[in-house]
């Protein structure tokens, strides 16, 4: 659960094989709206649902019945060892600056534990990924 001086946000997660069209579409629905994307239920069935190297591990974080946050950490195996890559990290405009990035990360920690995470940060997140313990790599 996390907390700031008004709310209680509930963090959950889900594997791929999990999540329903239901959840599937809030998860679209923040993705697209952090973003300004107008990306379909297809992009997530490509990217999730008909991944070769199985399934993905999706974290969310909810206001009430919404997601306000929601990323996935894409299971992308490198040299045939079980990896997760940080990708589609999305959180709602009027949610950001309160520790939800923080917390989805730390989270992903203890779910896979000595997995192998890695990503490609941008800009805005790179700081933050390495203030929650991951190391750049040249």
């Amino acid at each position: 659960m996390i907390k700031n001086n008004q709310n209680n946000y509930k963090i959950t997660h889900l594997w791929t094989d999990q999540i329903n069209k239901n959840i599937e579409n809030k998860i679209m629905s923040c993705f697209n709206k952090t973003f300004s994307h107008k990306y379909n239920n297809s992009y997530f069935d490509w990217k999730f649902r008909k991944n070769p190297f199985g399934k993905s591990l999706h974290i969310f974080v909810m206001d009430k019945d919404r997601i306000i946050s929601s990323r996935a950490f894409w299971r992308l195996d490198i040299d045939n060892l079980e990896s997760y890559q940080c990708v589609d990290t999305a959180v709602l405009p009027t949610y950001q600056n309160r520790g939800i990035f923080k917390e989805t990360i730390l989270m992903a920690f203890k779910i896979l534990k000595k997995k192998i995470i890695y990503n490609s940060p941008n800009k805005n997140s790179s700081s933050a990924y390495q203030k929650s313990g991951l190391k750049t790599i040249k």
